[in-house]
């Protein structure tokens, strides 16, 4: 189960991440399938809102997988996005 503290814990784990940028952009993609460049429209969106809904839309870790790699095969910059999907997953595993 996903509780608001670990929710806290992986946000600020991956907020201090050197790609947090596309991670945001990947949670958002997974989330709501829709690409974010703008910077401010990234910053309006709450990490703990988006991690919810990816949990929410995702019941185990393999769907989980899935989901973002789905992502990461549509994307022009397929190696970088690989590795911040992986990073994103092992931060994400303990949870689920």
């Amino acid at each position: 189960m996903v509780t608001l503290s670990l929710i806290e814990e992986i946000t600020s784990a991956l907020q201090c991440d050197r790609n947090a940028t596309r991670i945001k952009k990947l949670l958002v993609c997974a989330c709501r399938r829709q690409w974010l460049n703008d910077p401010a429209a990234l910053a309006h969106l709450s990490w703990a809102d988006l991690l919810i809904e990816l949990y929410h839309g995702n019941a185990s870790l393999d769907q989980l997988s899935e989901t973002l790699f789905g992502v990461v095969k549509q994307l022009s910059r397929k190696a970088e996005y690989a590795q911040v999907a992986s990073t994103l997953l092992s931060r994400l595993r303990a949870a689920l």
